[in-house]
C-alpha cells in the first residue's frame, strides 16, 4: 500500500491515509529523522479498503515534536510476505 500525508509539509496537523486490500493487523509509528520512534498512532486490525489517522505533532509521551523530517511507517504485524513502507512528512515551525 502507498501511505499518503495530506498537506505535507504541515503544522501542526497532518493525516495519514493508507488502502488495505485485505484485513490485516498493521502497526503506523513515526519516527524522527535519527530513526528514533516518537509515536505509534495505530496498533492492530484494519480491515479492508481506506484507513487514516491524524499525527498533531506530539509523541507519545504528550510533548509537541520540534520541526523537522519526520518519517511514517506502516508495518505488517506477523505477514513476512509484506514488506514495510515509509514516506516521509515535514513538520513546519
Amino acid at each position: 500500500p502507498q501511505v499518503r500525508l495530506a498537506p505535507n509539509p504541515f503544522n501542526p496537523r497532518t493525516r495519514i491515509s493508507f488502502d488495505l486490500a485485505t484485513a490485516r493487523d498493521v502497526e503506523l509509528a513515526v519516527f524522527d529523522a535519527r530513526g528514533r520512534r516518537v509515536a505509534v498512532l495505530h496498533r492492530g486490525p484494519v480491515a479492508a479498503g481506506p484507513f487514516g489517522v491524524d499525527w498533531d505533532g506530539r509523541g507519545d509521551d504528550g510533548l509537541p515534536r520540534p520541526a523537522g523530517l519526520y518519517l511514517f511507517r506502516l508495518d505488517p504485524r506477523g505477514d513476512a510476505g509484506w514488506t514495510p513502507v515509509v514516506t516521509k512528512g515535514i513538520l513546519l515551525e
